[in-house]
């Protein structure tokens, strides 16, 4: 979905500057944070499971920016005449950002989820 939304995008003018071949590595990224949320669930019914629910967080957003930014530094083809340290501290100061949106959406997700399962509805019978 996110290629065709970036596909789309560009089509209608967008920067394509990012598009290279380390975009397929945009799979490992999402599964990543799939799997931090793998575990996430699994950890919700457990005692103190929204704490550590998004403790998983920190561990599966850092995995996703680092493969994220790694493959986008050694296959873009942009950043030949620039060194590594020089690239991970200029991208660094964009992981508290990310961070913070993964968090976002973690913590909407986990109360969609956990009141949708307080919420009890009552199926509706059909008449005779």
């Amino acid at each position: 979905m996110a290629g065709l939304i970036d596909y789309a995008a560009i089509a209608a003018g967008t920067s394509a500057w990012c598009v290279s071949p380390a975009y397929v590595f945009l799979v490992p990224t999402y599964g990543l944070m799939w799997w931090g949320g793998q575990l996430a669930a699994s950890l919700q019914t457990q005692a103190h499971g929204l704490v550590k629910a998004m403790s998983m967080t920190l561990p599966a957003t850092f995995a996703a920016f680092t493969v994220s930014n790694l493959s986008f530094y050694w296959l873009s083809g942009k950043f030949s005449d620039m060194g590594f340290i020089e690239y991970a501290s200029r991208v660094a100061k964009y992981f508290p950002q990310y961070l913070g949106a993964a968090v976002f959406y973690v913590l909407c997700a986990l109360v969609i989820v956990n009141v949708l399962q307080r919420v009890k509805i009552k199926p509706v019978s059909m008449p005779d």
